[in-house]
């Protein structure tokens, strides 16, 4: 029996998978902030030369904006690892699902029933059993 191959996806395609998935935060974050900053300058230019700019000045607005990228540098590889963790998560616990006895009735997961010769219509999507086996009874809802 042969095994299956896996391709695997060259370096540059898993980089740029990264980046799709963990850049666009990065990206949006600054370019919400610098779009923020750009347009309370315009909207209160008065406003911003008297209050803002004693304080905030362009120094600290470059730190600002440099702190800022590294937030939104590690908020964006967190979620990108946070997704890759959960769809590992989801393979795993797909893979441990014990497999179905095609003869079993099951509730709640359960098997509660055996069936022979099932009969199926699939013009109308139904399956009918002539008998049914059960240790007790079956509730029907």
């Amino acid at each position: 029996m042969q095994g299956k191959s896996v391709i695997e996806p060259s370096w540059f395609a898993r980089f740029w998978e990264y980046l799709s998935a963990a850049g666009i935060y990065w990206w949006a974050g600054l370019a919400v902030l610098v779009a923020l900053e750009r347009y309370a300058e315009r909207i209160a230019p008065d406003f911003w030369k008297e209050k803002v700019d004693s304080w905030f000045t362009p120094t600290r607005r470059k730190q600002a904006l440099v702190l800022f990228a590294v937030l939104a540098f590690f908020y964006g590889n967190f979620r990108a690892f946070d997704a890759e963790r959960s769809a590992k998560e989801y393979a795993i616990s797909e893979r441990a699902k014990p497999a179905l006895d095609p003869t079993a009735i099951y509730q709640d997961g359960f098997p509660v029933g055996s069936i022979t010769q099932p009969k199926m219509d699939i013009a109308n999507n139904l399956i009918a059993f002539d008998v049914v086996t059960a240790p007790h009874e079956l509730v029907m809802t």
